[in-house]
């Protein structure tokens, strides 16, 4: 236990150093996707600080989306109190150290019950969190691989449950715990390599109670999580498909090297220069740098440890087919996107190179537990060495792309509007790290960028160094209703903190976008029937307290969009009806002073009661195995007692 303990403190000073560059200017904005990192969290800390609700809903994504059913959503996540406690951008940042510390100690508990010694025990989890997968992810601002972290404390209590099937209960947590934190893409992957793991088992027990164990596993996670789940398999269900480009997407043999062994990773990251017409995504969708010399260890084990690593190797192969995409016709990864609706959830299958390092990384720990088990002392020497060369090799060339990926100033402080408005986002090009262009900026704009700010312009084009735009951003926002792109490719966050929406964001995977109009003016609330005049409102993320001024009959328009679960207070005398673009409409068929209009889905009721009795019912399990065990201690000490009596 206190080995265990020491572990835990020393993955944290190591995490604490590596991380310790983004602490230096802890209020820096990242780019690229953390934009939308950002901006999704805000929200859902703005909605429960500033009004006190669940945050059920985003008025300010593509003129209202829902945001707990966002399968990215991360307000049940444990790690959502960092943000509650420093604020979103400090928050987030404590969540890379925070899950760089658990994913450590998770896969060092792992290697302990794999009987791991030396150091493949210390340093294998090491190669695991700081590989290019987890830290070229971050850099970009993807943190749903934030999961990857509860993956090994997965499979140490798939392991324990072989003894003792009450470690399911756990294994039901943890998998509930990757779908709060927003891993629901990779959960999908988690639940097929359990599912061929759980085969496997079948296989060498020769009987088929592991598999009853997995459906049980499966209903138990449904359970725990159906305050998410259901909701988002409600909103998922008036959404399009995932991108088809999914379906075509591969990975061509020639860009192997590069994603395992290329030292330059932090280039290709943010200038893709060659590998940009091969790949359909950026870089971070295909980064995997391990440091070749891992290959050594992994060389051994597959050599020396073959039956203790033959499993693994063949999930790895398996895993590494799935991430190669559309390479063949009737690929693996085309079989597996075949499946009805389950299908929709294996969003990119480049994102199966996480499963490929977790195997990976399992037979590293056996190579170097064989070469400090049985070779001579000066062996053992040298395969110290050669971790610590391989953990240097990866702070060297991942810890450059992470040590320079929040270069942007916050925005300069701002009364925040009262007023919510929503409002158009540019799209920009990022050429390098400190200048965005935006290549077709509308006329209106340019003309004003003529009068105002001509050094910007350059053929045509907008180009926008960082610390130019925070003297700019207000006064475009104010004018033009368009929030410019700031340091990143896209801008819903620095609009979010200006009370703004962007009818037009990024970042939506499984929900439609808005088919709003941009209107020339801030017209949320207003009537048709009236001169499209506005009608006074008060705003809150979940509910809109509307106070008709005109006399019934009365058509209101709400400028966001229509989904199932929008509910009238009171009811009687009005009714929601929809209108032809999709907005929410209300039609007022008596006088009222007000009228609430609010969004609360059945799914998210019915899901939190499920919740609340499974976790009731988790929690009760423990107690009573506890109790159960403080009893039988008790009779065992008694005895011991009694028989130490009676032979005196």
């Amino acid at each position: 236990m206190k080995k265990d303990l020491l572990a835990l403190i020393l993955y944290s000073i190591v995490s604490f150093g590596f991380c310790l560059p983004l602490f230096l200017q802890p209020q820096n904005w990242g780019r690229k996707d953390w934009d939308y990192a950002f901006f999704l969290t805000e929200v859902q800390r703005k909605t429960l600080v500033d009004f006190g609700q669940v945050p059920l809903w985003n008025p300010y994504h593509c003129g209202g989306q829902p945001l707990l059913a966002n399968p990215h959503s991360r307000f049940f996540s444990p790690s959502f109190i960092t943000v509650l406690l420093s604020g979103t951008v400090l928050g987030l940042k404590l969540q890379i150290f925070l899950y760089l510390t658990l994913g450590s100690w998770g896969f060092y508990l792992l290697g302990k019950r794999l009987l791991w010694a030396g150091p493949a025990l210390w340093f294998t989890p090491l190669i695991y969190m700081y590989s290019g997968f987890f830290i070229l992810r971050v850099c970009y601002g993807q943190i749903s691989v934030f999961s990857m972290g509860y993956l090994p404390y997965i499979w140490y209590f798939f392991l324990k449950a072989r003894q003792n099937h009450f470690y399911i209960l756990h294994l039901m947590l943890l998998l509930a715990f990757i779908i709060f934190d927003g891993g629901a893409s990779f959960l999908s992957m988690v639940l097929v390599m359990l599912f061929l793991q759980t085969i496997l088992l079948c296989r060498q027990e020769s009987e088929v109670r592991p598999l009853l164990g997995y459906v049980a596993l499966l209903i138990g996670t449904f359970l725990m999580a159906g305050v998410k789940i259901l909701p988002m398999f409600e909103a998922l269900r008036y959404s399009h498909p995932l991108d088809v480009l999914s379906l075509k997407d591969r990975i061509p043999f020639s860009t192997l090297p590069a994603i395992f062994f290329a030292r330059n990773q932090a280039d290709l990251l943010y200038f893709p220069k060659h590998t940009q017409s091969l790949l359909h995504y950026g870089w971070q969708e295909y980064a995997l740098y391990f440091s070749p010399l891992s290959l050594i260890f992994f060389s051994l084990g597959l050599w020396k440890q073959y039956s203790k690593t033959k499993y693994p190797l063949f999930l790895l192969i398996l895993a590494f087919l799935f991430s190669l995409g559309n390479f063949i016709d009737y690929s693996p990864w085309q079989l597996l996107k075949a499946f009805p609706y389950v299908g929709n959830f294996f969003s990119l299958p480049s994102r199966w190179l996480g499963i490929v390092l977790f195997y990976f990384c399992m037979i590293v720990g056996w190579g170097g537990t064989w070469v400090y088990t049985h070779r001579s002392q000066m062996w053992k020497k040298g395969t110290i060495l050669l971790y610590i060369l391989i953990f240097s090799d990866l702070c060297l060339v991942n810890g450059k792309a992470l040590w320079n990926c929040f270069p942007i100033p916050p925005l300069s402080p701002s009364s925040t509007p009262t007023i919510f408005k929503q409002v158009n986002m540019l799209s920009s090009l990022s050429l390098c790290p400190n200048k965005l262009v935006i290549p077709s900026p509308p006329p209106s704009l340019l003309d004003h960028f003529q009068h105002h700010y001509p050094q910007l312009l350059h053929g045509g084009e907008i180009h926008l160094p960082n610390r130019e735009i925070p003297r700019i951003y207000d006064d475009i926002l104010n004018h033009f209703h368009i929030s410019l792109p700031y340091g990143a490719n896209s801008s819903m966050y620095p609009a979010l903190l200006r009370n703004c929406g962007t009818l037009n964001g990024l970042g939506i995977l499984y929900l439609k976008k808005a088919k709003i109009p941009a209107l020339s003016q801030a017209l949320e609330v207003y009537s048709p029937h009236f001169w499209n005049l506005p009608l006074p409102y008060t705003f809150s993320p979940n509910a809109l307290q509307l106070y008709p001024i005109w006399p019934a009959p009365l058509f209101i328009v709400v400028n966001q969009n229509h989904q199932k679960g929008w509910k009238l207070r009171p009811s009687i005398g009005a009714k929601i009806n929809p209108t032809s673009d999709g907005r929410i409409g209300v039609y007022l068929q008596k006088e009222t002073e007000s009228l609430e209009i609010f969004y609360f889905p059945h799914s998210f009721a019915i899901g939190g009661f499920l919740t609340a009795s499974a976790l009731y019912f988790y929690l009760f399990i423990l107690s009573w195995i506890r109790v159960k065990a403080l009893l039988r201690r008790r009779h065992l000490k008694e005895k011991y007692e009694k028989a130490t009596t009676n032979g005196l």
